[in-house]
């Protein structure tokens, strides 16, 4: 698919608007908008030359090649997302740990700023360190319990 096929980010979050004015935020198909986004993010972050290449879920990522509303929406994104699946599906499951992860970067490179900036306090810094910690430790766990379960294949996901 390409842009104009609907599976840009333009695309996506045009959608995403327009779709949040008929279903409830929480809503499958938003939800699902907003997963697909958060990867789109991830892929604009590994191939900033190319905005909708796509890359494994999962891999490293570095947010260099996202602006500062890029970030931040991503982080958004992925917080909801945890959010709502989170109650319908708890627990140690793989895509809880991709958004974790996809989420841990953005996350502390916003903070940086924001500290560097003078715009955020120590204290409140440590608090999105805490945050990335305890999805560091949700991962380690994830990676643990995956590999007891036989499943190497998806640890290697978590541990690029």
């Amino acid at each position: 698919m390409g842009e104009a096929d609907g599976n840009s980010i333009d695309d996506l979050e045009e959608m995403l608007f327009h779709f949040d004015k008929i279903f409830h935020p929480n809503h499958y198909i938003l939800v699902d908008i907003m997963h697909n986004l958060v990867h789109l993010y991830a892929a604009r972050t590994a191939s900033p030359s190319s905005p909708s290449a796509s890359r494994a879920p999962g891999g490293s990522s570095s947010s260099s090649a996202l602006s500062r509303p890029e970030k931040e929406r991503k982080v958004q994104l992925c917080l909801h997302v945890l959010d709502v699946l989170g109650r319908v599906d708890p627990g140690f499951t793989k895509w809880r740990g991709t958004l974790l992860q996809e989420l841990i970067h953005p996350l502390m490179m916003v903070s940086k700023e924001d500290h560097a900036a003078g715009r955020i306090t120590d204290r409140r810094r440590e608090c999105y360190y805490l945050q990335c910690g305890c999805a560091i430790a949700f991962l380690s766990w994830l990676i643990h319990f995956l590999s007891l379960e036989g499943f190497t294949q998806e640890c290697s996901l978590f541990t690029r």
